[in-house]
């Protein structure tokens, strides 16, 4: 009888036989190593709802992008304010330029983050085709 052989892909353990099906379903425009964070689905059920959950976590993460837009305004508003009602002390300065840096930092992670979960949904969609 032949052993059933698992692999590790990334946090997620499967049998050989499907991380080998899903290796040989790679979505030509999509990075080879996008794969390594996501679990190879055991059949097309289970890549269907995979695709699901990645598209509700893009979208999920576009709102995210939003709301660091807006807090990314606030605090560049709350500097041009500061400096134009004189508050300029190198201890404002430096916070307030902080919390832009932050917000900034914040807007590039979120729309990082939106498209690793679009990616996945097509690499996904991909498979199922």
């Amino acid at each position: 009888m032949a052993q059933n052989k698992e692999t590790r892909s990334y946090k997620f353990v499967v049998t050989e036989e499907i991380r080998a099906e899903w290796d040989n379903r790679i979505h030509p425009t999509l990075q080879d190593t996008l794969y390594d964070g996501l679990k190879a689905p055991d059949d097309d059920m289970d890549a269907e709802l995979l695709q699901k959950c990645q598209e509700q976590k893009a979208a999920d993460a576009l709102k995210q992008v939003e709301a660091a837009k807006y807090r990314l305004r606030n605090a560049e508003y709350a500097l041009e304010w500061a400096k134009d009602r004189g508050f300029e002390t190198e201890f404002n300065n430096t916070r307030l330029q902080a919390d832009v840096t932050f917000a900034v930092e914040k807007v590039a992670k979120t729309i990082d983050t939106h498209r690793f979960h679009t990616n996945a949904a097509h690499a996904y969609w991909y498979y199922l085709q």
